[in-house]
């Protein structure tokens, strides 16, 4: 799964948004506690024009009480509840 998350993360940066969304949710699907690869997701969803979508990743990535991205997870829902 971490290679997973990865790899999708990579196709991320790359600009490859629905691509890299296929990866990291091939990844939940063997790690669906992964709060990190559910922040990702949640960026390439976001990327993708699916706002409610990754608002909803987020809040349940923010559910877990710790993972690196949380301080960027919390900002980046803000900012999806105020651009709606």
């Amino acid at each position: 799964p971490e290679a997973l998350s990865t790899l999708g993360r990579i196709q991320l940066s790359q600009g490859q948004a629905e691509r890299a969304g296929r990866t990291l949710n091939r990844s939940l699907e063997l790690r669906p506690d992964s709060a990190s690869t559910r922040y990702w997701l949640a960026k390439s969803l976001a990327t993708q024009g699916q706002s409610a979508a990754a608002a909803e990743n987020l809040t349940q990535a923010l559910a877990s009480p710790s993972f690196p991205e949380r301080a960027q997870a919390e900002a980046d829902l803000k900012a999806l509840q105020t651009a709606q």
